[in-house]
């Protein structure tokens, strides 16, 4: 089907594994040869093609969205045995920087997204590491609950998988040391980027890595090797900056790359480079220790993207978020305005429904949900789509997001700190996971209100005996279950997110250099075809 920039519509689509479905995403006046970067939630589930060909490898549910915005378009179109990034050549949006937003030229458009469901359920695979530990264990549900542990060359401070399901990343001050994920197999040790891991990009090809210690930021380009009759090699490589950060995220495209730390938010654009924006003192949680030695690697300000990903929202009180629609009124062009200011209580962590509708955030005693538009009408949940606005001189200016705060108190717990905020793929529901000294096996579920204005509902899920606090969380990638790692029992929880119940546990069987037990931190799933 077709779908028209500037003419939002609401696309509803079930896909079967053997039935791709096309959506194409046309703008108003067609380019021959140009196209938006169509990007997907969960591309490892739900791919998509530069031409907008959605086709389904295993169950799950992703937003499917047609970016624009200058750089050569890339493809995002993934499986789980391919990272590849394509680029198309001609980019939909070839602005040069010095004519960007002159009549409207050159200014960022995104098209309604299209939330694609591919039925049924996956097995899962599972990682778990800690930083307190040397060892990372691997489990195949598919073969049962027994894990498998991985000694690594060093401990590590943070552990990414990235989006693709190909790489799994540790980051340490020692060295980067990057996993095969099919096979657990050692393929690189770079002593050249210390740090702690934040990020990967979509298509695996580049890497957020924090230098804590040094106050520097690397964007890491790892090696890599192509196939075919012209095979070669391409040596790693790295863009840099000065900085202290704590938290990074992509959009989907690649194109943009979100970094925050205690005192400014980083940007870097692949057309416009580095932008630096200041944070407030407020922004920051100053009983987290940023270089990641002691016992928790959950440091805030947290970042998170709506979905579309047209604004970034940063932790903090107040919350605020800068978009992705340059402001073409100032001089020099502010590539990154300010589009939101949420006054309210401190939220220590953010997380964004993939539905676009909701960012929620968790302080030690409340949740928070913003629900976003972007326009004043805040009587219907719509996300952030559409041009940017510049067009013409009524609608000059930067982008401005009306957000409607609503505010939870977290009951029956005392946490002392909260790790995260982990929103499902189907965004039906979100969980907080936290450290307590008090910790009784309770986690906290928040289910979002489908409608505009709604008031969503908060409850706590006991865990199984010998649980205290659940420290961090991560989902199965068709949604159907959860994974609570605890301290207590040192295991990992399996919620069934159908019952809301506790049916089972994992024994990561990490254990510190005095070999003492310790619960795994880090946490990641990536999905396995049931045949």
């Amino acid at each position: 089907m077709t779908i028209t920039a500037g003419n939002p519509q609401t696309i509803a689509a079930t896909l079967e594994s053997t039935d791709p479905l096309t959506q194409v995403v046309t703008p108003i006046t067609p380019i021959t040869g140009a196209g938006p970067d169509y990007t997907s939630t969960m591309p490892a589930q739900v791919a998509v093609t530069t031409a907008g060909v959605v086709s389904s490898t295993l169950p799950g549910t992703a937003t499917i969205t047609g970016i624009c915005q200058p750089g050569a378009a890339t493809s995002t179109t993934t499986s789980s045995a391919s990272s590849a990034s394509t680029a198309t050549g001609l980019s939909c949006n070839p602005t040069p920087l010095n004519k960007l937003g002159t009549f409207g030229t050159g200014l960022p458009v995104t098209a309604n997204p299209i939330v694609v469901n591919s039925p049924g359920v996956d097995n899962t695979i599972i990682y778990a590491a800690s930083p307190a530990s040397q060892l990372f264990t691997v489990f195949d549900l598919s073969l049962g609950t027994s894990g498998t542990p991985t000694l690594l060359p060093y401990q590590p401070n943070s552990m990414i998988l990235d989006p693709t399901g190909s790489s799994l990343y540790f980051g340490s001050y020692r060295e980067l040391m990057i996993y095969t994920a099919s096979n657990n197999a050692l393929t690189t040790a770079d002593t050249t980027v210390p740090g702690v891991v934040l990020a990967v990009s979509p298509s695996n090809n580049q890497v957020v890595i924090a230098d804590q210690q040094r106050s520097v930021i690397y964007l890491y380009t790892p090696a890599s090797t192509s196939t075919g009759s012209t095979a070669s090699t391409t040596a790693s490589s790295v863009i840099s900056t000065g900085g202290l950060a704590t938290h990074a995220v992509y959009s989907r495209d690649g194109k943009n790359v979100y970094i925050t730390g205690p005192t400014a938010l980083y940007v870097h654009n692949i057309v416009t480079g580095w932008s630096q924006y200041p944070l407030t003192s407020a922004n920051a949680t100053t009983s987290c220790e940023l270089d990641n030695t002691g016992a928790s690697p959950f440091c805030s300000p947290d970042v998170t993207l709506t979905v579309p990903n047209v604004a970034v929202f940063v932790s903090g009180s107040p919350v605020v978020a800068r978009s992705f629609c340059p402001d073409t009124t100032t001089s020099p062009v502010t590539y990154n305005p300010l589009a939101a200011t949420v006054t309210g209580d401190t939220a220590d962590h953010l997380g964004s429904t993939p539905d676009g509708n909701h960012v929620l955030g968790a302080n030690t005693t409340s949740i928070f949900d913003i629900e976003h538009s972007p326009t004043s009408d805040t009587s219907q949940l719509v996300a952030p789509i559409g041009p940017c606005p510049g067009v013409n001189p009524a609608n000059a200016g930067p982008l401005t997001i009306a957000t409607t705060l609503r505010q939870l108190a977290l009951t029956g717990i005392t946490p002392t700190q909260i790790d995260q905020v982990l929103t499902s793929p189907d965004s039906s529901r979100a969980f907080i996971t936290y450290m307590g000294a008090t910790a009784t096996g309770l986690l906290p579920m928040y289910t979002p209100s489908t409608t505009a204005g709604g008031t969503g509902t908060l409850q706590n899920l006991q865990l199984s005996t010998g649980a205290l606090a659940p420290i961090a969380g991560v989902f199965s990638p068709d949604a159907a279950s959860f994974y609570a790692s605890t301290t207590g029992d040192n295991l990992i929880h399996i919620l069934s997110t159908t019952s809301n119940k506790d049916t089972q546990t994992l024994d990561p069987q990490l254990t510190d250099p005095n070999r003492n037990i310790v619960p795994a931190q880090f946490l990641a799933t990536k999905p396995k075809a049931t045949t």
